[in-house]
């Protein structure tokens, strides 16, 4: 596709340019009085050797691949082939006005040889550069565009590695928790069991995508706060306060169930009386914000308390947001909060 569109836009410009100059042979003639069907005849034959002497400084151009030579190189094959294109263009078009007999016969001498040869230089010398000005152009373009292909590329295979990350930390999870049921609540482990092969069944397809709706993700939320609910009985309260126009958000998959494991990890299992999980999703200042809100302490581990799954998530977001993207763990009155913050996409 690429190439019918290159070759469709040069032979636009080469007939057009050579069109327009065909245009303007014509009107001068007419303005001087001597517009004639001959002298039609005589300027169109010119301006045809004109259009394939031009083209075939386009076959040189690209069967030597001269514009990827060092550009020493280029100019002095450029302007040898504008010389030579030149000198030939002049031959032509004395050969031709002394086939046809026009009146510039008469006039033929040395100076008006050497001002058709200079006319013709000029000419070609603006033909060339056009034709480098576009290609230059489009290979910085096209250069442009297989970086931001390749830089693509690179992020979709990151971020499929940040995927296979997660989902074996979602599962071993998840069968942890039933494995604690067994013993305790054989009934329950079994309904817990039921529950894990459809969330299962549901991840897995929607981790092979790029997006999904908060919706969909709240869904798997849901249901893996249901199994921990089960396991940690009393000692696990949720609740959710999502906004109604949050809902149908793109989201990438995973990355909230992400940040509720972290909390129920970090958070709830390590306080003896338990404590409660809240996950709001809010637009505030052109930034969508999705906060897990748990009771308990932040862990002081360093200069960055963000652990390996929060800082995987940090980095999702960023390959598919950009830098103002975020993820921001803080703590207030007892309680730790994850905020992921998305810029609304204008």
């Amino acid at each position: 596709m690429k190439n019918k569109n290159y070759n469709w836009f040069y032979w636009v410009a080469q007939l057009g340019g050579w069109g327009l100059y065909l245009g303007l042979s014509i009107f001068d003639d007419f303005a001087r009085g001597r517009i004639t069907a001959y002298n039609s005849l005589y300027t169109f034959l010119v301006i045809i050797s004109g259009l394939l002497i031009s083209h075939l400084f386009r076959f040189i151009i690209n069967r030597e691949k001269i514009i990827s030579k060092p550009i020493q190189q280029q100019i002095l094959l450029l302007l040898l082939m504008v010389a030579c294109g030149a000198l030939l263009q002049s031959a032509s078009h004395i050969l031709i006005s002394i086939f046809m007999r026009t009146a510039e016969v008469k006039t033929l001498n040395f100076s008006v040889a050497v001002l058709t040869y200079v006319t013709w230089f000029i000419i070609f010398m603006l033909w060339m550069m056009l034709y480098l000005f576009y290609q230059y152009v489009e290979r910085a373009r096209s250069k442009f565009i297989n970086e931001l292909k390749m830089t693509a590329m690179r992020n979709e295979m990151e971020l499929t590695n940040l995927r296979t990350q997660l989902n074996p930390h979602f599962m071993f999870n998840s069968m942890n928790s039933i494995r604690a049921l067994i013993d305790e609540n054989p009934a329950n482990a079994k309904t817990a069991v039921t529950k894990l092969a459809a969330l299962l069944r549901s991840t897995l397809q929607l981790s092979k995508r790029n997006y999904i709706s908060l919706k969909e993700e709240m869904d798997i939320v849901n249901d893996y706060l249901y199994l921990e609910k089960m396991r940690f009985e009393e000692r696990l309260e949720f609740s959710f306060d999502i906004d109604h126009d949050m809902r149908e958000i793109k989201f990438p998959p995973l990355m909230l169930q992400t940040v509720v494991e972290n909390a129920i990890k970090h958070g709830i299992s390590k306080l003896t009386q338990g404590g409660s999980i809240t996950i709001s999703a809010k637009t505030e200042n052109d930034v969508h914000v999705i906060r897990v809100i748990n009771t308990g302490k932040l862990e002081r581990t360093g200069e960055d308390n963000r652990g390996i799954g929060l800082l995987n998530t940090l980095k999702r977001l960023r390959l598919l947001y950009g830098k103002n993207a975020n993820v921001e763990l803080y703590e207030k009155d007892n309680l730790v909060f994850s905020e992921l913050r998305i810029p609304v996409k204008h």
